[in-house]
C-alpha cells in the first residue's frame, strides 16, 4: 500500500482548500497534521 497515504485528484485552483480542510478535519480527530503535496503527471510509460 501507500502507507496510510490517499490520492486525491483535484484541480490546481482547489489544492489549498482541499489541504486546509485535510488540515482541519485531522486536528479535530485529534491526529497530527497531514503532509499535502501538489504535483503534476509526468508523461506516461512507454517502450525502452
Amino acid at each position: 500500500g501507500l502507507g496510510g497515504s490517499a490520492i486525491a485528484l483535484v484541480r490546481f485552483v482547489d489544492v489549498k482548500a482541499v489541504g486546509d480542510a485535510c488540515r482541519s478535519a485531522f486536528a479535530d480527530s485529534g491526529w497530527r497534521e497531514p503532509a499535502v503535496f501538489a504535483v503534476e503527471p509526468g508523461p506516461g510509460a512507454g517502450p525502452l
